[in-house]
């Protein structure tokens, strides 16, 4: 019996996005490693890969990186998230207390709506067509043709 699902015709051969914050946990990060020259190797469509490394302003300046699921407030454009990833002890602040809440918030400005913009316009662009092209970004600059590989 043929176990391999390229073998047995199950395998879609799609074009993929796939990405991780630059501070996600080192297994995250090292399976990537591993995976994208196997998809290269075994998969003739495009795959596109990101690194995504934004931080809110105040997270920033207390230290926070871009931890894991930390990408998903941009892609769905759901700064409320912050807020749960906090909660959740994601960030590596200190846990949430009435003293120091409203502190560790993460701030959400201009430049976090300009990269949610940016994010939710790639993926949709690449649900579509299955392209990483949206032709400008909602600043008016171009955006890149690829996004940046982790290889």
């Amino acid at each position: 019996m043929k176990t391999d699902i390229r073998e047995n015709g199950f395998h879609n051969d799609v074009p993929l996005i796939i990405g991780t914050p630059r501070n996600d946990a080192e297994w995250v990060i090292d399976g990537l490693k591993w995976y994208l020259p196997f998809l290269k190797q075994n998969h003739t469509s495009d795959v596109f890969a990101y690194v995504y490394d934004h931080v809110p302003e105040n997270w920033a300046n207390r230290g926070v990186g871009a931890y894991h699921s930390i990408d998903v407030v941009s892609v769905f454009g759901d700064p409320d998230a912050y807020y749960n990833q906090y909660i959740l002890g994601l960030t590596g602040l200190p846990s949430p207390s009435q003293a120091n809440y409203a502190d560790n918030l993460p701030g959400w400005g201009a430049i976090d709506e300009s990269i949610a913009a940016d994010s939710m316009a790639l993926w949709a662009q690449f649900c579509a067509v299955a392209e990483t092209r949206p032709r400008i970004r909602s600043n008016g600059l171009p955006i890149p043709t690829r996004v940046r590989s982790l290889c």
